[in-house]
This record gives structure tokens, C-alpha cells and sequence, in this order.
């Protein structure tokens, strides 16, 4: 029977939205190379500006932690 719940939230609770957007800097592939085009058209801060924003939008953590609402779909498979 699968199982269905509300939405659930990102939660970094160690880190605000500007050092989130930092993580996927350095450590998801196409966050990585929307930052390396930037570079080479001179528009880093541009992007990181604008990522920053979208991750500060939905943000409800307080205390500089980073909580945002998300919804997607978890698959467990089970023999």
C-alpha cells in the first residue's frame, strides 16, 4: 500500500539560505555549472544573487537556519 503524507520541507538547520546556496555551489553538478558559465560571462554575483533570493523566498527557519516547504515524491521499494 504506498504511503502518502503532506508536504515535506528541506531543513538545514545548521546553515542559512546563502550557505545552502553555497553547498550546491560546490557540490551539485548542474548548480556547479550554472556557476561556471556565470563565471565566464562575468555574472556570479548576479546568479548568486538571484539564488540566494529564491532560497530566501519560501525560507521559514528562523535564526539563520534554512527551513523550506517542498513537495516532492518518495519511492520506497520493498521486496
Amino acid at each position: 500500500m504506498p504511503e502518502t503524507s503532506g508536504p515535506r520541507r528541506r531543513v538545514s538547520p545548521e546553515v542559512g539560505p546563502t550557505d545552502f546556496i553555497e553547498l550546491f555551489r560546490r557540490f551539485y553538478g548542474p548548480t556547479m555549472s550554472a556557476f561556471e558559465a556565470a563565471d565566464k560571462s562575468g555574472k556570479v554575483e548576479e546568479l548568486l544573487g538571484q539564488l540566494v533570493g529564491l532560497a530566501k523566498a519560501p525560507n521559514k527557519g528562523a535564526d539563520g537556519t534554512t527551513s523550506i516547504p517542498a513537495t516532492f515524491m518518495r519511492v520506497t521499494v520493498s521486496p
